[in-house]
C-alpha cells in the first residue's frame, strides 16, 4: 500500500469512513433489527476497520509517498 501512495491514499480514508459508519449505522438505520449482539459486532467490526484504516493512512504517511514530496534533480531532459 505505501510503496503505490500516489493512487491509494484515498483507499486509507475511505476505510475510516467506512468504519466510522459501521459503528453508528445502528443507530441511524431506522429499524427493530437492532440487537445487543448486532450493535456489539457492528462497534467491534467498526472498531478494526477504523484502525486498519488508520494504519494504512500511517503507513503511507511514514512513507513519505505523494507527489509533492518527490525531489526533482539532475537528469536528462523529458524535451530532448
Amino acid at each position: 500500500f505505501s510503496s503505490a501512495y500516489e493512487r491509494t491514499h484515498a483507499m486509507a480514508w475511505t476505510a475510516c469512513a467506512i468504519g466510522a459508519w459501521t459503528i453508528i449505522s445502528p443507530w441511524v438505520v431506522a429499524g427493530a433489527m437492532d440487537t445487543t449482539r448486532s450493535i456489539v459486532n457492528n462497534i467491534i467490526v467498526g472498531v478494526v476497520a477504523l484502525l486498519c484504516g488508520l494504519a494504512m493512512a500511517a503507513a503511507a504517511g511514514l512513507r513519505g509517498g505523494g507527489v509533492r514530496s518527490r525531489r526533482r534533480g539532475p537528469g536528462p531532459s523529458p524535451i530532448g
